[in-house]
């Protein structure tokens, strides 16, 4: 392929993808998809099942991703193999023995 032919081609595929651009704004299509459901991600719906189960007499509320304040204590979690864990000075222990 020459240089010019390929310079057209060029110009072509950019112009594409501008148009498609103007069309998904037109349309009001965005790059995040809103998520829709009861949980925002799995540590919310471990929490939610732990809430459940355990039943605590003190509030539990969401701050942030995998931050929630737990009574009166701050904590953070991670989702470890399955199960959720909180962040301790020595390392993750499983939310139900943290309970």
């Amino acid at each position: 392929m020459r240089i010019p032919e390929y310079r057209k081609v060029k110009v072509s595929v950019i112009n594409l993808k501008i148009d498609v651009k103007m069309k998904n704004k037109e349309m009001g299509a965005s790059k995040k998809k809103l998520r829709t459901g009861k949980y925002k991600d799995l540590s919310d719906k471990l929490m939610q099942d732990f809430k459940s189960e355990y039943k605590p007499d003190f509030n539990i509320e969401r701050v942030a991703l995998n931050i929630y304040v737990f009574g009166d204590q701050k904590i953070v979690t991670k989702v470890n193999y399955g199960l959720l864990c909180v962040r301790e000075e020595i390392g993750l222990i499983p939310i139900t023995k943290f309970y």
